[in-house]
């Protein structure tokens, strides 16, 4: 997969997809919210979080999910008082550590374990050992993909039939990931420079941007709640959660912020 890099192009699109997100903007939106995690090491995620799923500590300024491999390992919590239908969540991920299997997720409409807009980034596909960068994207249906069935089914996409995964070409140990609902379909960009520009995707590799990041839709919004919170598997690594009402808002401030986050914490180490 190309990946197109020139900033003119990329700001254009991103202007485009704003101005189409700001349409679709709720009319009574939740109040936006931030964590940076800058407190003293806890495995309490403070009165702003519930942990709903395994376990997250605050390490060192960043939030740091329950090490593990097993299933109990697939770590979730969700903000306390933001509900909204339409969100845009936003958060820094690093690798930290040596090569493994891990993951860091973004959960938007989260109505229970079994019910949410589960977006992650992973180190390795298909059985194919780790090596210390995320290397895919999967959207799942649940916290990750949700518990095995009588029938098997696990790993559940968010509309049956839809692949759950997208390469992420080129690979990254750091950036900054968003994932943003607008009417049926979520929307996941990256910012692997911390510019505040969105990568935008050659999917179908003809040499023209085609999209704003990677997307899924048709999905029955009916089915889901209106929470937003955070995933990690195995020691995974998070920083600077942002969660607004909508996508337009996080695009022109938050992504627009990311580099000074990114520089920020560069110095803080």
């Amino acid at each position: 997969m190309r990946w197109i890099a020139g900033t003119p192009v990329r700001a254009a699109a991103a202007l485009a997809v704003v101005a189409a997100m700001v349409a679709a903007a709720a009319p009574l939106p939740a109040a936006p919210f931030f964590d940076d995690f800058n407190r003293y090491d806890s495995t309490d995620m403070s009165p702003t979080w519930t942990e709903q799923y395994s376990d997250w500590a605050v390490v060192d300024g960043t939030a740091r999910s329950a090490a593990g491999v097993s299933g109990t390992s697939c770590a979730l919590m969700t903000v306390d008082g933001f509900a909204e239908t339409q969100p845009a969540v936003q958060v820094t991920v690093d690798y930290e550590g040596e090569p493994r299997a891990t993951y860091v997720a973004l959960v938007l409409l989260y109505l229970d374990n079994e019910t949410s807009i589960f977006v992650k980034v992973q180190d390795g596909y298909d059985g194919s050992p780790p090596d210390g960068l995320f290397d895919t994207v999967y959207f799942y249906k649940g916290n990750n993909g949700g518990t095995e069935g009588e029938d098997g089914t696990k790993f559940r996409p968010l509309v049956p039939g839809q692949r759950v995964w997208d390469d992420l070409s080129p690979y990254f140990s750091r950036a900054c990931l968003m994932a943003s609902v607008v009417g049926d379909t979520v929307y996941v960009a990256i910012d692997r420079d911390f510019d505040g520009l969105p990568d935008l995707a050659d999917i179908d590799l003809d040499g023209e941007p085609d999209a704003f990041g990677y997307q899924r839709g048709g999905i029955a919004l009916e089915e889901f709640g209106q929470g937003v919170g955070l995933g990690g598997y195995n020691g995974a690594w998070a920083d600077d959660f942002r969660a607004v009402p909508e996508p337009a808002t996080l695009v022109l401030l938050g992504l627009g912020a990311a580099g000074l986050a990114a520089s920020r914490r560069r110095r803080r180490k």
